[in-house]
């Protein structure tokens, strides 16, 4: 887990490297600034064992240099999931920490990464319930379709770690997902 975090972080930072190499940069000004505010209604669909379930949930965060966004997210699932092998089922909700990237924000489609890391619980249904570790990276496109709206497509894997349930370990909980993002907010100052 530790190497995927480095893995994360190292990527962060060579994408935030080359995008301070071009002309629009986001460390190219003497600090940080604030330059809007987003929240976001969030559904993910996530893939476990040829069955999917619907999580819901959003973020909300302050938008620094028009390009980084720091803020907080919540999600839990919609549905009761099987585990692997019909061991039992489960239920999961977790928040963390959000960490957005999206660069030339300003263009009407653009790039968009997220970086969602914090904890969660999952509830058995025999009971027995464990609080996890949440790691979840994605990356995929957004619309700008008004000033204050804007729409996201994301795909990205869940890991999970810190599981302390006998004969199930995170990677039983893990899994990959696709994201449908409606992003509402304002963004000021120009280009």
């Amino acid at each position: 887990m530790k190497k995927l975090i480095f893995l994360a972080l190292a990527s962060l930072f060579i994408m935030t490297t080359a995008q301070a190499q071009s002309e629009e940069t986001l460390f190219g000004h003497d600090r940080l600034s604030l330059t809007g505010f987003w929240f976001s209604a969030t559904h993910q669909f996530a893939y476990h064992e040829d069955d999917f379930a619907m999580l819901r949930g959003g973020y909300g965060g302050f938008e620094f240099n028009r390009t980084l966004l720091l803020g907080w997210g919540r999600f839990n699932y919609r549905d009761i999931v099987a585990l692997p092998d019909a061991q039992a089922q489960y239920e999961m909700k977790f928040n963390g920490f959000n960490l957005g990237f999206t660069p030339q924000s300003h263009k009407a489609i653009h790039p968009r990464m997220n970086f969602l890391t914090g904890g969660g619980k999952i509830k058995l249904d025999d009971g027995n319930s464990d609080r996890v570790f949440i790691l979840q990276p994605s990356a995929g496109v957004e619309l700008n379709v008004f000033r204050w709206f804007r729409l996201g497509l994301e795909g990205g894997y869940r890991f999970v770690s810190d599981t302390d349930f006998s004969n199930l370990d995170g990677s039983d909980f893990g899994a990959p997902f696709a994201q449908i993002d409606l992003k509402f907010g304002w963004s000021w100052g120009s280009w």
